[in-house]
């Protein structure tokens, strides 16, 4: 199951139709997130667009944070020596560049949801799902 689930997460590696699904479903909601992000500070909306845009962030937060945690969780399955050192490939990811934007993407829109932090840094966590990108388009 964690070798399915890491391969849904890295389409690169394996083509198949679950990941060309994932890798859509990430690039949609890095879309909508950077979008509600910005559309959020324009002053005069209305409340309705307010709250549309909320529930897109709030969809995005929850994709962006399911997907961090699967992607700490299939560490192991990155090849046959992170499974003999779980921790380490946990730890190898989480102190990756990819793994550090996935957490600053989440982290403050998390600690924003358990009014730990303010709205402008959960903010700054939704438009830096832009450099989340990088993992798609190497270039």
């Amino acid at each position: 199951m964690l070798a399915a689930l890491h391969d849904a997460l890295n389409p690169d590696e394996n083509r198949s139709p679950v990941g060309r699904a994932v890798k859509y479903l990430l690039i949609l909601s890095i879309t909508g997130s950077v979008s509600a992000a910005i559309w959020d500070t324009v002053t005069g909306l209305s409340p309705a667009v307010l709250q549309r845009l909320g529930l897109i962030s709030v969809a995005t937060f929850i994709v962006f944070a399911f997907e961090y945690v699967g992607r700490l969780v299939s560490a192991t399955r990155r090849d046959p020596a992170a499974a003999e050192a779980p921790l380490e490939a946990v730890w190898h990811y989480a102190r990756s560049p990819l793994g550090i934007v996935d957490a600053l993407v989440v982290l403050p829109q998390l600690a924003h949801g358990l009014g730990w932090l303010g709205p402008e840094w959960a903010r700054l966590g939704a438009v830096l799902a832009l450099v989340k990108v990088a993992r798609y388009a190497r270039a």
